[in-house]
């Protein structure tokens, strides 16, 4: 479970982000954050793995609070992909996503899965590489 309770964010210079901000995400749900661009989005997110420290409140991740002695046990439990960048454009999102678990993989697991799904060439397609894992046969992938 992703738990925030009465989270608040206000920055250095004076500009709330939040505040007083409850939500509890049971494990195993799809949970969709809308809001206006500056309504405080990126950061109740960000305050998940640690990214931002609320200035009042508290986020538990699996009933572990995020604090600073406890980022090193949950962030490998925590998956995020930011909306402008980090993300290497060739690659699919599972791959982007699975970038994140390299630290904690063993090295000759991750070869593989390069080898096993990485960058093909299209049939035919002048170089243009087909996204990792596409069949050939695929229509849109010829």
């Amino acid at each position: 479970m992703l738990n925030f309770e009465s989270v608040a964010m206000r920055y250095a210079d004076g500009t709330q982000a939040l505040g007083g901000v409850s939500l509890q995400v049971p494990a195993g749900e799809f949970c969709v954050v809308l809001g206006s661009s500056g309504a405080g989005k990126s950061t109740l997110l960000r305050m998940a793995n640690g990214l931002v420290k609320p200035t009042q409140g508290t986020v538990q991740v699996e009933g572990v609070r995020i604090a600073a002695d406890s980022l090193a046990r949950i962030r490998p439990r925590i998956g995020m992909i930011h909306q402008q960048f980090n993300l290497v454009l060739r690659s699919t999102v599972a791959d982007n996503v699975l970038a994140g678990a390299l630290p904690a993989m063993p090295t000759w697991r991750a070869a593989a899965r390069q080898r096993d799904v990485g960058p093909r060439r299209r049939p035919g397609g002048g170089g243009r590489l087909l996204p990792a894992g596409a069949p050939a046969g695929v229509p849109g992938h010829q």
